[in-house]
């Protein structure tokens, strides 16, 4: 504490900051990337399980069955009483884990196409009628939008759209009624009072205004097949449960009740599923059970069967297998991303002491302890090291945030005290070692023997062990893949090094250049130390950074391989009528209809062939040119033939060595054309589930093909849209009918690894960053070394006559040549390790494509980058020595008085 209290040191806590500003702000970003490596891992998990689980819920289309979505549906179909609707009513709304439940009720037996009951909304007092039904769902009518004259909507009451009340003039307090003829008979109404009218949008669907009909979109009534619509949306009487009842109950007619119920979580993550599918499997169990008081319940006036429905198991199932093989691969990130924190801390802390040799010389004179000198050099950095903290502990949520998307949990403060620990024992531990030898050195003992640490050898061994780990082992992506690829670019950057410098020196033994410059700047390539350490940092912080990048780009561009390959499009529909799809098509847009059948050739029958129409092929389907080898325009001109064309191009997707590169297509014995292959490519679009596709031109098949062979294809709607938006859109198309098969989305999350890679590559890539400032820390202080024996050597040569900063330039030049050099080797070993290690860094090998290394593009953009600051670092040394700080603290400046 006295060497704190003195004058000379009173602006201990400062002094750092001011006097050396380029260490403190390494110290502190040192500090704040391992605070963010550390803070982050908990942060990262809870946020991938709330994106896996958002990615769950949003893949399953609204119109999918209730079997897949990402709730609990119970349902009653068959006109059950209302004791059986208010049992199942009480247990959806007590299941543990679930939210509020969602009733909907609505008329079902009018769609009976053997009787042809058609539902009308009368007015009692002039006879008039429209077509209209019953609807009722909780919040439904809080959710209406009144028209003039109306009261606002309530709890209860019997509303009726504008579009009703305006043909059948009726008005708030009137009576209005709801009948269900059939052919040659006409009931008597059930009559109820209008409490209010609604407001319609153009669709004829209730205005929304809450967002609750948003949602109640395909819940609602449709129209019957012998009804001529008016409007998209069925005329709708909305009212309260017991109103419903009555109604429904005085025309007749049979209701379907369902009760959703979603994760009350919000967000919602795995284990919340997990609870409502308990829920819901101990609900159906019970319901399965006889002797219990709900089946007792149920049972009542008639057998009134519950089906419970939800997707739940399967969510669940996906998400944890992706949670999993997030956590193993942040699991590995993180011990590299610490480790190279690390380093660049403990750089930062040597870098400093031997900033202020002079300054701890001085201290030592005074016979300053090596313990006091230890808690000088701490005092001093808590300034930077607690920047560091704040910055790391603000970015870390962030950061997570921008890789995964949602946010995770917020950082724990025991995790940034044990951060703020680490990195003041590193400073402590480099300035008591420092201290103690300078105590030994001053007092004329002898120096303890210490061997310098072997750490070439020691990376070269890691390099070998994990080059054994990393290709025979599985293909889980564990500590040793993130770790190997960086210990193998640094087993490289050693090898060639000591090649390089061997080289070099035999070649300045033979010839050196007659001019000054070059023969110093050779001279020094050959001799100095430094250009070895140079050519080092600079292939060991490019590798990995490259190693990062093309991990990501890779990843990345297989994931999208993936999904083309697998999938096709965005949304894949089965259809009954090609024609009455391609209407769909072009009034949705960006959609296509490609026609299927299994084709024989010659008398070979079990490829696929898939006739594509060109004019709209291109903006609906995905497409892959990595792995088809060509662009989709390329194909599609090649299917293009001729008017006076006698075959019909063909392009062979995958194996397709048994075609014959000509030959007649059949389809059984309804037709057969000719047909020539034009080319052979590796995929198509769709094409991962068939080892060989013909693919042909659609008009080009037809148009050789007899009269009907349309009706004999098998056909599908690929849309670019979502499969909601098709679907909705193909309800107002007449009879045809859509059987959705698959969904781009769908694929991505039944495959969560996909997912998980991206992020844990995104994650990696960040932290390879870190190599690089490590990388540049080197290479500026290399620059930074001897600078004064450079000064006086540009003196003596400018007393000769020669150029003034002669020898220091040439340093700089030979540093810049050796650390682009080191950039070039740096990315050629990033590429060649990323590449070797391709099948082990898939997401998915069990899915076509296998990964290919991409991103060579980005690769050469960045080594241009590094190159530029290389050359700024290295040969700006005035502006360097600048930004690293002339400022020097007050006892530096009394040992140089």
């Amino acid at each position: 504490m006295s060497l704190l209290r003195d004058p000379v040191r009173r602006g201990s806590l400062v002094v750092l900051v001011r006097h050396y500003p380029a260490y403190a702000v390494a110290l502190a970003l040192g500090t704040a990337a391992l605070a963010v490596s550390v803070l982050s891992g908990r942060t990262f998990l809870d946020a991938a399980d709330v994106a896996l689980v958002h990615s769950q819920l949003d893949a399953v289309p609204a119109t999918a069955p209730a079997e897949e979505q990402g709730r609990v549906r119970a349902s009653v179909a068959d006109g059950s009483p209302p004791r059986v609707e208010d049992a199942v009513s009480r247990e959806m709304a007590g299941l543990p884990g679930g939210g509020p439940v969602q009733e909907v009720r609505q008329p079902v037996g009018y769609l009976d196409p053997r009787t042809k009951p058609a539902p009308y909304v009368v007015n009692p007092a002039t006879g008039e009628r429209t077509p209209g039904v019953a609807f009722e769902a909780s919040g439904a009518l809080e959710a209406l939008v009144p028209a003039a004259g109306s009261p606002q909507p309530g709890a209860s009451g019997l509303w009726l759209p504008d579009t009703v009340a305006t043909r059948l003039h009726l008005a708030p307090g009137d009576q209005v009624g709801l009948q269900l003829a059939t052919p040659g008979a006409n009931p008597a109404p059930a009559t109820a009072t209008v409490s209010g009218v609604y407001l319609t949008d153009t669709d004829g669907a209730p205005r929304d205004g809450t967002g609750l009909w948003h949602r109640l979109t395909d819940e609602l009534p449709i129209w019957p097949d012998h009804l001529v619509p008016t409007t998209a949306q069925l005329p709708l009487l909305v009212s309260d449960t017991d109103t419903y009842r009555a109604l429904v109950s005085g025309t007749r007619d049979l209701s379907l009740v369902t009760w959703d119920v979603a994760p009350a979580a919000d967000p919602a993550r795995i284990q919340d599923l997990e609870r409502l599918d308990d829920s819901a499997e101990s609900l159906r169990d019970e319901l399965r059970d006889e002797a219990s008081e709900l089946s007792k319940e149920v049972r009542h006036r008639g057998r009134n069967r519950v089906t419970i429905s939800t997707g739940l198991p399967t969510m669940v199932v996906q998400t944890r297998g992706g949670l999993r093989a997030t956590d193993d691969g942040v699991a590995a990130v993180r011990v590299l991303a610490a480790g190279l924190s690390w380093l660049v801390l403990a750089l930062a802390a040597v870098a400093l002491l031997v900033r202020r040799r002079g300054e701890r010389q001085v201290l030592v004179e005074q016979g300053r302890s090596s313990l006091e000198l230890t808690a000088l050099s701490v005092v001093e950095a808590v300034p930077p090291v607690a920047l560091g903290l704040l910055a790391g502990w603000w970015v870390s949520p962030r950061f997570v945030s921008a890789i995964v998307g949602p946010d995770g949990a917020a950082p724990r403060p025991g995790d940034a005290v044990l951060v703020g620990g680490i990195v003041l024992v590193t400073v402590a531990v480099a300035s008591a070692t420092d201290a103690f030898a300078r105590h030994r050195r001053a007092s004329g003992r002898t120096l303890l023997a210490a061997r310098r640490l072997p750490w070439r050898s020691a990376v070269l061994a890691v390099a070998a062990v994990g080059a054994v780990s990393a290709y025979r082992g599985d293909r889980d992506f564990d500590a040793v893949t993130a770790v190997f690829p960086l210990a193998a670019v640094g087993a490289a950057a050693i090898v060639v090094s000591a090649l390089a410098t061997a080289l070099l020196a035999q070649l300045v033994r033979r010839w050196l250049p007659a001019r000054l410059g070059p023969r110093l700047t050779l001279s020094r390539l050959a001799r100095d130390p430094a250009s070895a350490t140079a050519f080092l940092a600079a292939t060991i912080a490019f590798g990995a950074a490259g190693y990062g990048l093309l991990f990501h780009a890779s990843a990345d561009a297989a994931t999208a391989d993936k999904v083309a390959t697998q999938v096709g499009a965005n949304s894949v529909f089965g259809v009954n009528d090609p024609v009455a799809a391609a209407a769909v098509a072009a009034d949705v847009g960006d959609s296509t209809v490609v026609l299927h059948t299994v084709p024989r050739v010659g008398t070979f029958t079990g490829d696929r062939l898939s006739a594509v129409d060109p004019a709209t092929f291109s903006s609906a389907a995905l497409w892959s040119p990595r792995f088809a080898g060509q662009d989709l325009s390329v194909l599609l001109r090649e299917l293009r033939a001729g008017p006076d064309a006698d075959a019909v191009p063909v392009v062979v997707a995958g194996s397709g060595a048994h075609v014959p590169s000509s030959g007649t297509l059949a389809r059984g014995d309804d037709w057969s054309v000719p047909y020539r292959v034009v080319d052979h490519i590796a995929g198509f679009a769709g094409s991962g589930r068939w080892q060989t596709v013909l693919v042909v031109d659609q008009n080009a098949l037809l148009a050789l093909a007899p009269p009907g062979a349309i009706d004999t294809l098998e056909a599908e709607l690929w849309s670019a849209r979502d499969a909601d938006t098709v679907t909705r859109a193909a309800r107002t198309g007449g009879d045809l009918t859509l059987n959705l098969e698959t969904t781009a989305d769908e694929m991505r999350a039944s495959h969560a690894s996909l997912v998980a890679r991206s992020w844990v590559t995104r994650y990696l890539q960040a932290f390879t960053v870190l190599a690089l400032v490590l990388g540049l820390l080197v290479l500026a202080g290399l620059q930074r070394r001897d600078r004064e024996q450079r000064r006086l050597q540009d003196r003596t040569l400018a007393d000769l006559g020669h150029s003034r900063r002669l020898a220091s330039r040439a340093a700089g030049v030979a540093l810049a040549v050796v650390a682009l050099l080191g950039a070039v080797a740096g990315g050629v070993a990033a590429y060649a390790v990323t590449s070797s290690l391709a099948s082990r860094l898939d997401p998915a090998p069990d899915l076509l494509p296998a990964l290919e290394v991409t991103g060579t593009g980005q690769l050469l953009v960045a080594a241009a980058g590094f190159g530029a600051v290389a050359l700024v670092l290295t040969l700006a040394g005035g502006a360097t020595e600048q930004w690293l700080g002339r400022s020097r603290s007050v006892n530096e400046l009394l040992h140089d008085e």
